[in-house]
Formats: structure tokens, sequence, C-alpha cells
């Protein structure tokens, strides 16, 4: 589980916990803290304005934004930034009350958080590989350069007034949450994740009877209709601005001129199909044909019996293919010219079936965490200095 997707889909339940605060004070004091926390918990539930802005900093840098020229791109992290460590305070809050801490880690967990933090440093040292020759010169050993490689990394985390120590404090944190999730939500069975999973296929086969649009855009992962169909592809394709203005002319509802231009178009490049089917029917292997022929790769895909973005003459015309290993026949349409493979039946194979389980199960986790976290925000309200934080305040209903 992605325990930083974790946190962003936590947050949600402190945004609504959040109290509008006096103004910022010139001395740059808390840019958050807690109105009434937990006794002698007062100090890890205030955010000071360096920390927030450390991190701020480090999120505009590595994106490459300037507040002048990404004022809004700047206003999302001052906000998610706050957000985001308001709701690592009290996730860790609540996972050393589970008895989960840094202390807690074992051995073997530590040294896996070390190796992955290795890595990913390597990684952005790596990325100055180029600045660190060209500072360097000609003349340099590996060691040299890696060294060069590590400074240049410095010099940037430093502009943001943080070390690569950091690294291993978010990954710890990051393992402290996932214990969290997983602790909090043990008491989840099999038989509660599996009628989750019925659940959203039965909803995924409501929305492909009766909301297509819906279906195709959120549920196809959980449902594969009966009849549906693998296929590749043979495309002989118009140029994009003669399909740009065919479809204008259909956006317009003008068809009649829409087919005009489409109709003249296609019989530019009607050849090149005519060519490809007639090698298909005598016997040329499709791979070859396909190579030579499609203006798009050898891709497999699915169609549906029913579909809202597959042009309708190619979903018929899939349907109608008689076996695997057929083809159809030529197909027209505003894009161009197509033959289409009916390769295999799409059936939900085994290994999509245990990752539904799985997703299913990592969401029902973070419900309860989410839950958890809800609870004690809902005691426990936070205040926003948002003058210091350069934010508009939320109005007060």
């Amino acid at each position: 589980m992605n325990t930083r997707k974790i946190k962003i889909m936590l947050s949600a339940a402190i945004a609504g916990a959040l109290l509008l605060s006096g103004c910022g004070e010139a001395s740059k004091g808390p840019v958050a803290h807690m109105e009434d926390p937990p006794e002698g918990a007062g100090d890890h539930f205030t955010i000071s304005y360096e920390e927030w802005h450390n991190e701020y900093t480090y999120q505009m840098l590595r994106g490459n934004y300037t507040e002048e020229d990404n004022a809004d791109v700047a206003k999302n992290y001052r906000q998610s930034t706050l957000d985001y460590l308001v709701q690592e305070r009290i996730v860790l809050w609540l996972a050393k009350e589970q008895g989960i801490s840094a202390e807690t880690l074992t051995q073997e967990e530590t040294d896996e958080i070390s190796k992955n933090v290795d890595e990913t440093l390597s990684g952005w040292y790596d990325s100055y590989k180029t600045d660190a020759q060209n500072a360097l010169g000609s003349d340099y050993t590996e060691e040299q350069l890696k060294e060069k490689e590590k400074e240049l990394f410095e010099e940037f985390l430093k502009q943001a007034g943080l070390t690569p120590d950091i690294f291993y404090q978010w990954s710890v944190n990051e393992a402290l949450t996932q214990k969290f999730v997983d602790k909090v939500s043990e008491s989840i069975t099999d038989e509660k994740v599996e009628e989750f999973v019925q659940d959203t296929i039965d909803t995924a086969k409501d929305k492909y009877e009766n909301d297509i649009a819906s279906f195709e855009q959120s549920y196809t992962p959980f449902y594969i209709p009966e009849g549906t169909r693998t296929v590749q592809q043979i495309y002989v394709k118009l140029k994009d601005d003669v399909t740009n203005e065919i479809t204008a002319y259909r956006k317009d509802g003008d068809d009649e001129k829409a087919d005009e231009i489409r109709d003249a178009e296609l019989e530019k490049i009607r050849f090149r199909i005519e060519e490809a089917y007639e090698k298909l029917n005598n016997g040329e292997k499709w791979e070859d044909v396909l190579q030579e022929y499609s203006e798009e790769g050898a891709v497999d895909y699915t169609v549906y019996p029913k579909s809202s973005v597959v042009d309708p003459a190619i979903t018929e015309a899939v349907m109608k293919i008689p076996e695997k290993g057929q083809w159809s026949d030529i197909i027209p349409t505003d894009q161009g010219y197509f033959i289409i493979l009916y390769k295999d039946d799409r059936v939900m194979s085994d290994e999509e079936s245990q990752a539904l389980r799985d997703q299913a199960l990592d969401y029902l986790k973070d419900q309860e965490a989410y839950q958890k976290v809800q609870d004690f925000t809902d005691a426990h309200k936070y205040s926003y200095d948002y003058e210091l934080l350069q934010l508009e305040a939320p109005a007060v209903s």
C-alpha cells in the first residue's frame, strides 16, 4: 500500500476540523496548533513556521516552481503541505497509542528503510551527474564525480533548510503510518472483503447496463461483460487536420458536410487498406501485414459489446467476426480505415480477481484509519495562522 496515498486520503478528515485563527505574528510563530490537545501533548501538535516552510519550499523547488510564476501551484502547496504535517502529527499520535513508534521498529525494518532511503538518495545524486561533470571539467575520478553529485544535491536541499537525513525521517513516518493502518484494520475479515468486491462488481454491472459512459470511465477494472473481445487492428489513418475538420462539422450538426469530406479523403487512402485486406485473404500472416500497413503498432485492446467511446462501426464489426483468429471486413470511419482481428475472448484472469481483492482490502483498511483520524479531529480542533501562510481563511458559518 502506498502510504503517501493513505496520508492524502486521511487529510480529508482534517479539513473539516480547522478553525480560523488570529492574525499571523511578525515573529513567525506556529502556523498551526491544536486548541485542546491531549494533556502534555501541545508541542507534538504544534507546527512551527520553519518546519512548514522547509517542506513547502522543498515541494516548490523539486517541481521547479516559483511563487511569482506559479501562484496557484504555490497556494495549493502551502495548504497541502500544512494539511500533510497536521495529519502526520495526528497519525503518529494515534499510532503511539497503539504501541507503534520508531522505537518499536525491528532491526530488519530499519535496515529496509535505510536501504530504500539509500536507493532514493542515489537516484537524486544521479540526477546531478551532468551538472557535476560540467563543474569538474574533463579530469576527475568516479569517486570525485559521486562526491560532486552529492554536494550539488545537498546544496539543493539547503535552499529548503533540509539535509539528506530528512529522507530517513520521512520514511520512518511512512512506515509508522502503514503500521497504524494495519493495526486499526485488523478486524477486517475475508468475508467483508469479498462482500465489498461483490458490491463493487454489482455496481459495475449496473453501470454497464444503464450508464455506459460511467462504466467505461470508472468501472472497467471490476467487470468484464459477456461477449467482450480482445482485438488488434490494422489502421490506415486520415490526416489529423482532416479528422479534426470532420469532427467539427459533426459537432455543429452538419453530418452531410462531414460525410462529404470523409468520403473524399477516405478514397485517397483506400488503396492501402485494400492491399492489406487482399494480402490477408491470400494467406499472409496478420503480424506481417499489420507491420507493413498499420500506422500504429501491434497493440491489444478491449472491445465491449456496447460502448460510448469506441466507434459504433468498429464495435458492430468486431462482434460480427465469427471465430477467434479471423478478421473483419474493411471498416470506414471518421478516423480512417480499420481491419480488426478477433484475437481472443476477454475474461477476468485469476490475477486480476486477486488484484481486485487486494485493492478492496487496501480501501477498507484506509477507511478504518480514516475513521480513527476523523474521530480524533472531531474531538480536537486545529487553528491555522492563515495570514502567515498567505492563505485565505475559510468562511465561518
